[in-house]
């Protein structure tokens, strides 16, 4: 498994998402769903916010802002900073160069580890 769906997963836990596998299919559709999922119905695409994606392969965190800034925003609540010094702290911690959306997700990754 790359790093880049290993660091993708973190961050999707992080986030409070459960992978739901497809021998689960019974009870709900397989993927990522936001934590706790609701048992007591089948869930579907269509129930808006709490479904991220089917595979694992699919998580975006390395290569979409939309979906790396969520982290980020979560991190500054986490640590009630602003969002420099939040960037700051990456920086120092986790790599000099966060420039690069995909070395931002590494910062973030092992920051979130």
């Amino acid at each position: 498994m790359s790093d880049i769906i290993k660091g993708s997963k973190k961050l999707a836990v992080y986030m409070g998402y459960t992978y739901i596998p497809h021998s689960d299919a019974a009870i709900y559709r397989p993927g990522w769903w936001l934590t706790p999922v609701l048992k007591t119905k089948v869930l579907s695409k269509q129930d808006s916010g709490l479904f991220l994606c089917r595979r694992h392969s699919q998580l975006r965190y390395y290569n979409s802002y939309e979906w790396l800034m969520t982290v980020v925003e979560k991190i500054m609540t986490f640590e009630e900073k602003p969002l420099d010094e939040v960037i700051s702290l990456l920086t120092e911690d986790h790599g000099d160069n966060i420039w690069k959306m995909v070395d931002l997700f590494h910062a973030i990754v092992g920051y979130v580890k």
